[in-house]
């Protein structure tokens, strides 16, 4: 059976303050593979690999999210995972929202139906800025962040979501559009 590797996703359009941020990190000496700006996403669900049935199912059950109302989110802070010291992820940071909560756990609700196990992680809303791929100049790295952690990157207007289907390639992650629900319920909030 043919899967597919799949996960739901709001995009985000890096403004000029975040192209600058990520142009900054690609001029460290660190080794560093950064997103490509028309990559920026903020993941609300990954689904690894599924088939044409889960497809199906998170499909139909995210066709409810087309009652939700646009909802705003605000991004801020650049930090690291697993943390600061030992950096492997660079991100900057979302605020978690009302509507951003009801946004994931629905899709955990969807996920379950298709058969989906539920994160075991904490729901942690972020946009993955780049990867370290080495540990060439790690204070480079820290300096780099703790000097960013307190950036204001302005609040976003979520109006759709989609689900992607996500190729690894040799020259990075290929992202495409199965899927998409854009939201048309009430006023936005």
């Amino acid at each position: 059976m043919e899967t597919i590797r799949a996960f739901a996703a709001v995009e985000i359009r890096p403004n000029r303050e975040i192209v600058s941020l990520i142009e900054e990190l690609k001029s460290l000496d660190v080794r560093v593979k950064t997103v490509e700006p028309n990559n920026m996403h903020l993941t609300i669900k990954f689904f690894g690999n599924i088939g044409k049935k889960e497809v199906g199912t998170i499909s139909e059950g995210m066709k409810a999210f087309s009652d939700m109302a646009p909802f705003e989110i605000s991004l801020s802070k650049v930090g690291a995972f697993p943390s600061r010291k030992r950096p492997k992820v660079i991100w900057i940071g979302v605020e978690k929202s009302e509507g951003l909560e009801e946004l994931w756990r629905s899709m955990e609700e969807i996920s379950a139906k298709a058969g989906i196990p539920a994160d075991k992680r904490e729901f942690s809303p972020h946009l993955t800025i780049g990867r370290v791929k080495g540990t060439r100049n790690p204070g480079e790295l820290r300096d780099f962040i703790k000097a960013h952690e307190d950036d204001d990157f302005n609040a976003r207007q979520i109006k759709e979501i989609k689900l992607k289907k996500s190729q690894l390639t040799p020259a990075g992650p290929v992202y495409s559009d199965i899927f998409t629900v854009v939201f048309r319920g009430g006023p936005p909030s």
